[in-house]
Order: C-alpha cells, then structure tokens, then sequence
C-alpha cells in the first residue's frame, strides 16, 4: 500500500512506498567523504532535473554501485 503519491516540479509521479531518504544518504556519504552540505544543496537538488546519480556527480560525491541500485 502506498503511503504517498506526488508529482514533483517536472510532471515526475513519485509513489513512495516506505521512507528510504535517499537524498539523506547521499548527503552522509558526502559528509564521510569530507564533503560538508551547503546552504543551497536542497534548492539545488529541487531546482534541477537530477537523480541520485546525477546529483552526487554535481556534488562532488562517489556512490557505490550497491547503493544506487537500492534508490
């Protein structure tokens, strides 16, 4: 059962079944990393048409592939 329907600002339908904060993550692998989240990380990543993959490339971040793959 779905908890939450959305589409986002680009016509993109989200369903969301359980929270996995993919974003989060992103955001402590960077910190792990030495990389230290900016004022304007969120509106970065709300204002452009990225995903996961896109958006830890735009950061500066490495990902293991195991990781994607569970986004």
């Amino acid at each position: 059962m779905s908890k939450a329907v959305i589409f986002d600002a680009f016509g993109m339908l989200l369903k969301i079944q359980a929270g996995q904060h993919p974003y989060r993550r992103q955001s402590k692998l960077g910190i792990a990393q030495g990389r230290r989240p900016q004022a304007d990380d969120i509106r970065r990543i709300l204002t452009n048409p990225w995903g996961i993959r896109e958006a830890a490339q735009a950061f500066g971040i490495a990902i293991p592939d195991a990781i994607l793959l569970a986004c």
